[in-house]
């Protein structure tokens, strides 16, 4: 048994990325994807938020970054 069953929570990820980092993990959906959108734009690359507790992550949503006007 994991000491993890049962929790709930996602993590933003760089789309692509297979290295491992230390990153947050949001307890809702919407508060991950409002940080996800956030770095997309800031860092002009797409990122994923992904389930925090299982393995594999599944993936939830993709984040692009918004165009410029």
């Amino acid at each position: 048994m994991s000491v993890f069953t049962g929790k709930t929570g996602y993590i933003v990820w760089p789309q692509g990325e297979t290295g491992v980092h230390t990153c947050r993990v949001y307890d809702s959906l919407d508060e991950a994807v409002g940080a996800a959108r956030s770095k997309a734009d800031f860092y002009h690359r797409a990122y994923v938020v992904r389930t925090a507790y299982e393995s594999p992550a599944r993936t939830i949503r993709t984040i692009l970054p918004r165009r410029h006007q």
